[in-house]
């Protein structure tokens, strides 16, 4: 299951938040007293991964409304998507494919009764296929004058011996009952929603820099390993450490072996993690087994004197040892399966902007592939711009000026994916995080390209290196900005507009965006003939930017990229190719409940470039892309002889 909507309410200082989307990565924006940690600790409760903490209403429920005469038991409002894992589950416990429904879902409610109930199905079963299946295998007729199905399942029944068919039985009880989604969550789905583990700054394990081996194999013999041991255990585990041998032999030769192997794979493990921290570049770690006492040390590579130069893992800066210490604690204590949702409160927080870069990237490369985050952050190097999309603004509506003339079901905290809605204070972070980005280009450039997603930008340089290099136009001057969606350009061209930039606009055209982009126009915040769709070069009414790519060479693609192999003829008859794709995977989804992301046959593309030949249908199709856009390039300031460069007629 995937988490993919929160809604709050009664909780501390939220009332109500609104419901909101959560994403893979999800980053929460606010200032102090925004109510960030009541969210994260709110869903912590919900479900879990310890059997503490647990809802608490004379603790927890807000201070104002508990006074009211009802007092309310929901607080988190949680949906789900299903994924092929938690159908097959299904099927398979009734025997039968039975679920319909594209993009299945569950929502589910849980409060200060501690407990979890289906509130929401986003999905049906088939219930006349699984009467057919039980009647097929048990070899029992139905009334075929009979069409509800309720009726049928209580008259099958009648015929079944239950104590031979006892799980025939309770579903066609359910059935009968009206139950069966009711009987299947119980059954099925209940012990698949994702447990949450929640950090806070006291709960962020911080890693010994001296373990004591004897006391380790004392802990790991009376269960008591603590997250702080583990990513050692496990190291030691999977090198096959034998600890009877290493504590207890008197032979010097067979400790010195268990030794050996020991090292090896401790040091193994911190070359691996050490690679995430760009900062220590010219640093390694080691390690050192003397006395039975692990020591880990960190040393300057430029020398030979190790022991000369070596540090104990204690004296670096804290900022290095929480990165360190998390990195190793996420690898190894949490299992690495989807069921386990991370809460991160202000991760980083004693990290420089540089090694919180660093962090950021070890969400998207590592941890978000085995699980999905919500972090909270007032940093504005820990906000991903190449994926704006993922941002929500959190603000506490009591501490506005305001608030007095506000209505009781405005206050509280309220959570927004809208940067505009959310007030000045708590935009610092994010026009920060943005102002950044964009000063690295204004030394060059005020030419910004709006696009919606990463994948956009990988296409649109790697089509123009192409063009470039056979000595046609590329994209020229233009920095590229992935702002994750339509709904975003308004945002952020509202907020950065006003700083003398030239924006272009160039994005996805579907029938239901057309008013959005309709009002970049009408509000004047980019002018018209600079809002660009990829429709406008592609003779499609709806278009992205895969569609500007040939059907046959976009297949190609993803057939590489998942190592499958895909009919075009199996697509069903839709304009755009990313749509027909995502149909044709909910019934032929790819092997290893692999999930497609569009931005992976960009990737793929990027990364071999040199030995894909790209049609010139695609090359020109660009091509007239980027000869607009230079038509409407400003002129580039030019650095070395501070003079103006006037745009090419390209």
């Amino acid at each position: 299951m995937k988490l993919t909507k929160v809604h709050i309410k009664n909780y501390k200082c939220i009332y109500d938040s609104t419901e909101f989307d959560i994403d893979d990565i999800t980053c929460l924006v606010g200032k102090n007293e925004s109510g960030k940690t009541a969210i994260l600790e709110a869903l912590h409760k919900f479900n879990p991964f310890d059997p503490l903490p647990r809802f608490d209403r004379p603790n927890d429920y807000p201070f104002e409304i508990a006074r009211s005469p009802t007092l309310q038991d929901n607080v988190v409002e949680a949906t789900f998507s299903l994924g092929q894992e938690d159908i097959e589950e299904i099927e398979s416990f009734i025997t039968c494919k039975c679920v319909n429904g594209s993009g299945p879902t569950i929502t589910l409610l849980g409060g200060y009764a501690n407990t979890i109930s289906a509130v929401k199905y986003g999905f049906e079963i088939d219930q006349e296929a699984i009467i057919k299946h039980i009647s097929t295998t048990t070899k029992i007729k139905t009334n075929s004058s009979m069409k509800d199905s309720t009726k049928v399942a209580k008259d099958l029944l009648t015929k079944l011996e239950s104590s031979e068919n006892d799980h025939y039985y309770r579903i066609l009880e359910n059935i009968g009952s009206s139950n069966i989604l009711n009987y299947i969550y119980m059954s099925i789905l209940s012990a698949r929603i994702p447990k949450f583990i929640y950090f806070d700054q006291s709960k962020y394990p911080q890693m010994r820099g001296v373990i004591e081996i004897s006391g380790l194999f004392s802990r790991i013999q009376n269960g008591t390993i603590s997250a702080i041991d583990q990513p050692i255990v496990d190291i030691l585990k999977s090198a096959g450490v034998n600890y009877d041998v290493l504590i207890n032999t008197q032979s010097d030769n067979e400790r010195g072996i268990e030794i050996k192997k020991a090292q090896n794979a401790v040091n193994k493990e911190l070359k691996k993690i050490l690679e995430s921290w760009s900062q220590h570049e010219i640093y390694c770690m080691e390690s050192e087994i003397l006395s039975l006492n692990l020591s880990i040390y960190i040393r300057d590579r430029r020398y030979s004197e190790s022991y000369l130069t070596r540090r104990p893992f204690e004296s670096e800066s804290q900022g290095f040892r929480w990165f360190f210490s998390f990195l190793m604690t996420q690898k190894h204590f949490y299992p690495d399966t989807n069921d386990v949702i991370l809460l991160l409160d202000e991760p980083g927080l004693s990290l420089h902007a540089k090694a919180q870069k660093d962090l950021l990237q070890f969400f998207e490369d590592d941890l978000a592939s085995r699980h999905q985050i919500i972090y909270t952050t007032h940093s504005p190097f820990m906000i991903d711009l190449g994926h704006f999309n993922r941002v929500r603004t959190v603000e506490n509506k009591n501490l506005e000026e305001e608030s007095n003339q506000l209505k009781y079901s405005e206050l509280g905290t309220k959570v927004s994916s809208d940067a505009l809605s959310a007030g000045k204070d708590t935009l610092i972070p994010l026009q920060s995080a943005l102002g950044y980005d964009i000063s690295q280009g204004l030394i060059i450039s005020k030419n910004f390209l709006i696009v919606e997603g990463k994948s956009d930008e990988i296409y649109i340089r790697v089509i123009s290196c192409l063009l470039e290099e056979m000595g046609r136009q590329g994209v020229g001057p233009w920095n590229i900005v992935p702002i994750g969606g339509i709904g975003k350009v308004s945002s952020f061209v509202k907020l950065f507009g006003s700083m003398g930039l030239n924006l272009a606009v160039l994005v996805d055209s579907h029938n239901n965006e057309k008013q959005q982009l309709e009002n970049l126009s009408n509000e004047n915040t980019v002018d018209k003939d600079k809002v660009l769709t990829y429709a406008d070069f592609t003779e499609s009414k709806e278009a992205d930017v895969e569609d500007m790519l040939t059907t046959d060479f976009y297949l190609e693609l993803v057939e590489s990229t998942y190592n499958i192999s895909i009919k075009k003829a199996d697509l069903p008859p839709r304009s755009r190719v990313i749509s027909r794709l995502e149909s044709y995977f909910e019934t032929n989804p790819i092997p290893n409940n692999v999930r497609f992301r569009h931005i992976k046959p960009a990737e793929h593309l990027r990364a071999n470039i040199e030995s894909t030949q790209v049609p010139e249908e695609i090359l020109s199709r660009f091509q007239k892309v980027f000869d607009k856009l230079n038509e409407r390039k400003r002129a580039v300031p030019d650095k070395v002889h501070g003079t103006t460069i006037p745009p090419s007629k390209g």
